[in-house]
């Protein structure tokens, strides 16, 4: 995680979509999905997101299902939190 200079953070998320979602969740979230080849039924996206604090994972999930909607229930998709950056 870098430090931004103004008190705050910049987390990278990792996030594994199923491939049938990839297209939503793109438009959703308004990033479009990383190359990655060690599961073909998923696409990969990296998620950046400015944070206060560090280790809160639960801000994560929480930003993250609001920025979905109702895609977030819908949409088969999971936070990959080793390769992430929080």
């Amino acid at each position: 995680m870098k430090p931004t200079g103004y008190g705050s953070w910049l987390q990278e998320i990792v996030i594994d979509v199923a491939d049938a979602d990839k297209a939503a969740f793109a438009r959703e979230v308004g990033i479009d999905p990383v190359p990655h080849i060690d599961d073909a039924a998923t696409a990969r996206f990296l998620w950046r997101r400015k944070s206060r604090s560090r280790d809160d994972d639960q801000a994560v999930l929480w930003d993250l299902t609001m920025a979905l909607g109702d895609l977030a229930e819908k949409a088969s998709w999971c936070v990959d939190w080793r390769d992430s950056k929080i």
